[in-house]
């Protein structure tokens, strides 16, 4: 079922691997969604085999990822083509140039933070002294942008280059993780237990991972597979 694409020819099949540690929530969504779904199957995961790869086993899955369009599908047009802007004129029947998709100027972006830790944190944008708003100067505290609870995220505009931070509710001065946005990776995202000592190995973390309560550590789960 998983290679039936005719429903939608975008929908291309994929392989993908799932940490072992995750299966259990990747799960819970596939159950969830197939009780309540009259399609095919869109991912399965149950038929296939345990891996180990750099140490770490990993379930192997088929899934379904859909593919955007050419432009050329969206005109009925000769396919691929279209006529020159300067010959649609009256009588005009001369050369064709293939569609091509517009890079737009404006380069702005949306940007997402999320909070990957059981205690709250503040974001702040590390603004250049050239773009702080009228009312704060370069000795005053950076804009801070959002209060992020635990294990919820925000979002704003920006644009590429734009650096941000997080840090503790009660220090400001002290940076827990510092960002620069770019459009290639708009969501963003601090995690305690993998940046707070990055020699830290597997079992340390684990071990800070089940002091989590059990909701606190299934919404980690959760984050961490989307």
């Amino acid at each position: 079922s998983l290679q039936r694409t005719d429903s939608d020819p975008n929908l291309k099949p994929i392989q993908f691997h799932v940490p072992l540690t995750l299966l259990p929530t990747l799960l819970s969504y596939y159950y969830e969604d197939y009780q309540h779904s009259n399609d095919a199957r869109s991912i399965d995961i149950d038929s296939f085999p345990s891996t180990t790869a750099a140490g770490k086993s990993y379930r192997v899955g088929h899934g379904l990822v859909y593919i955007s369009p050419t432009i050329a599908s969206f005109y009925q047009q000769q396919p691929n083509v279209m006529p020159h802007i300067s010959n649609l004129g009256a009588g005009s029947s001369s050369s064709n140039q293939e569609l091509q998709a517009v890079t737009p100027t404006y380069t702005g972006f949306a940007a997402k933070f999320i909070n990957l830790s059981p205690k709250p944190i503040h974001l702040y944008w590390d603004a250049a002294e050239n773009e702080l708003p009228t009312q704060l100067t370069p000795n005053t505290k950076k804009p801070k942008l959002a209060t992020i609870a635990p294990f919820e995220s925000f979002g704003t505009s920006t644009f590429p280059g734009h650096q941000f931070f997080v840090t503790p509710t009660y220090d400001y001065t002290s940076p827990l993780q510092r960002f620069i946005a770019t459009a290639d990776e708009p969501v963003l995202y601090y995690d305690p237990f993998t940046n707070s000592d990055p020699y830290a190995g597997s079992t340390k973390i684990e071990k800070e991972l089940l002091q989590l309560s059990n909701e606190h550590r299934q919404l980690y789960n959760q984050h961490l597979l989307n």
